[in-house]
């Protein structure tokens, strides 16, 4: 048995997706970002630790977890070997793009889940103009 199967999309075929629409309508997104975290930690670790803590709260409130955007603004430490720095407008352009393709394909609420220190600011804009275009939450 493959872990969280009932909550990972990218496990899903479009029908099973289309099942899940007919009884909820709730997504998460986890986001992440790919950056230096010192000589010992992995790159990807943010986003590890966002999708993991998303497929847990995706079993306990039984909805769909969409996979994790690895790439975002990684803030200080973009001149770090490794390191994938998107700018900070190209990484909210992307996250709304992302959410409105969700909205636009029957979800009607997307969790937005992420830990790493720049998001906060940057989700605040995602949220704040995408919540313009629906009548209904974005989180």
């Amino acid at each position: 048995m493959v872990p969280f199967r009932k909550v990972r999309m990218d496990l899903m075929s479009s029908k099973e997706v289309a099942q899940y629409l007919k009884k909820n309508d709730v997504v998460i997104l986890p986001l992440g970002c790919f950056e230096m975290h010192g000589p010992r930690v992995p790159l990807n670790c943010d986003s590890f630790n966002d999708w993991a803590g998303s497929l847990l709260l995706g079993e306990r409130w039984r909805c769909l977890v969409i996979p994790p955007v690895t790439y975002t603004f990684p803030g200080a430490s973009g001149p770090w070997p490794g390191t994938v720095d998107i700018s900070p407008g190209i990484t909210v352009a992307y996250m709304k793009e992302i959410v409105k393709a969700l909205l636009k394909n029957g979800f009607r609420q997307v969790i937005l889940c992420g830990s790493h220190g720049p998001l906060g600011f940057l989700l605040e804009e995602v949220v704040r103009d995408l919540q313009e275009l629906v009548d209904r939450p974005i989180l």
